[in-house]
């Protein structure tokens, strides 16, 4: 027994909506992988870059308190010098002190 054409072509077009529908399905499977995909990278990406900027920003933050510390030094430095000087002058303007006090009241020089 001889099919149509018509039957022929009913068969076909059947047969391609299978396929397209396959095709469709198919599509969406990997619409989905890829999306799925794009989330894991993305989210690796994300973990990377926030790790990247924590280590970036521990480097620097190390790097200005070690700044900070020098300059802290160098200001420690400054004081304990200009203390010392200080300390030289009082002890230059006591001895000037004494003598004129010596001077005055024994009339001797030293």
């Amino acid at each position: 027994m001889h099919q149509s054409e018509f039957e022929k072509d009913v068969e076909t077009i059947v047969e391609l909506d299978k396929a397209v529908a396959r095709i469709r399905e198919a599509r969406s499977e990997l619409e989905k992988k890829a999306i799925s995909e794009a989330h894991r990278i993305g989210s690796t990406m994300y973990r990377r870059i926030v790790e990247e900027a924590r280590r970036f920003l521990e480097g620097w933050a190390l790097e200005e308190v070690r700044r900070h510390q020098q300059q802290l030094e160098e200001r420690r430095a400054t004081l304990s010098k200009r203390v010392e000087e200080m300390k030289r002058r009082a002890e230059a303007r006591l001895e000037e002190a004494a003598r004129l006090i010596v001077r005055e009241t024994t009339g001797i020089e030293v």
